[in-house]
């Protein structure tokens, strides 16, 4: 039979180890906010200037970004970061004006956040 106390030391010691390696999810990962903006200004005046969303991947640093209205070929007319941004720790929350037009010529005015995130790679996300 193995000693108590040894057998007690050996399960603390295991689930200190676990936990340890449990911190190594999203709150450890880390947000440059001068490169979100940087990013998301990059990625709006690319949409803008008539590039295609999977134009972001052959950038330096790439970019992955997701927006619905870009993704159905709404055309970026003009856009404008308003308010302050807030931060969860890991990701920028960045609301944005956007001025989009449709096919038909129609112009809408879109009030939306994104959501940045620098690490391990720069990914946009809409939220509306």
């Amino acid at each position: 039979m193995s000693n108590p106390s040894k057998l007690s030391w050996v399960i603390v010691a295991g689930t200190l180890w676990m936990l340890a390696g449990c911190d190594r999810g999203a709150r450890s990962l880390h947000l440059d906010k001068a490169l979100a903006d940087a990013s998301l200004t990059t990625a709006l005046s690319g949409w803008k200037q008539g590039e295609l969303p999977s134009d972001l991947n052959k950038k330096s640093p790439r970019i992955i970004m997701t927006d619905v209205d870009w993704s159905n070929g709404m055309r970026l007319v003009d856009f404008e970061l308003v308010g302050d941004p807030t931060d969860d720790g890991t990701n920028l929350h960045r609301p944005v004006r956007l001025s989009v037009q449709d096919d038909h010529g129609q112009r809408m005015l879109r009030e939306v956040t994104y959501i940045i995130g620098t690490s391990p790679s720069i990914t946009i996300f809409r939220s509306e």
